[in-house]
């Protein structure tokens, strides 16, 4: 075998080095464009968990709130039924004599009786109560409902934010209390 012939056949069992690189350049390509897919896949799917967690919490913390607001007592020294009021303001509202909902330093605490304080939710950025009468109109005057309106109240709005790393979820509900309603609770 001549000397050119030995060449040709050692060349076809080899890569040169154009053809190593070539093949880098495509791998690094195909390695950069499949992990941005995946980095931008992981981002979307960590908003979306704490969109969902937020949302989850949010939503428990109102549906707790207006499930304790339906059950406010009958006020005992008052003749027809009027709910058991003793406080109302935008960020707290006291009833039955020991309960208490409040929003203070980003949170939002239930008191059910003398001894007892749930933290309902943290990093709450907006958190307001409307008292609304018979006519669905507010009875907040500056902040609060005077004293002498509160057996007034039929109905109570609730709206409520949290944010948390920039996610931020807004619910409003409306509470109808038992107690205020014709036939309520004895």
């Amino acid at each position: 075998m001549s000397r050119a012939a030995t060449s040709m056949v050692q060349r076809r069992f080899g890569f040169s080095l154009v053809e190593v690189l070539a093949v880098i350049v495509i791998l690094g390509l195909i390695g950069g464009v499949s992990s941005s897919l995946i980095l931008t896949n992981v981002a979307v799917f960590t908003e979306s968990s704490i969109r969902i967690q937020v949302h989850g919490e949010a939503s428990m913390t109102l549906d707790r709130i207006v499930r304790e607001m339906r059950e406010i007592n009958p006020d005992p020294n008052a003749g027809p039924p009027q709910p058991y009021i003793t406080h109302a303001r935008t960020d707290s509202l006291h009833w039955n004599g020991s309960c208490r909902l409040e929003y203070m330093d980003g949170a939002i605490l239930l008191c059910t009786d003398a001894m007892n304080s749930d933290l309902l939710c943290q990093d709450v950025s907006e958190f307001a109560l409307d008292y609304l009468d018979n006519s669905n109109r507010s009875l907040l005057v500056s902040g609060a409902v005077p004293q002498g309106d509160l057996s007034r109240i039929q109905r109570i709005a609730i709206r409520l934010s949290v944010c948390r790393q920039g996610m931020t979820e807004s619910l409003t509900s409306r509470a109808f209390i038992r107690a205020a309603m014709t036939g309520g609770m004895p």
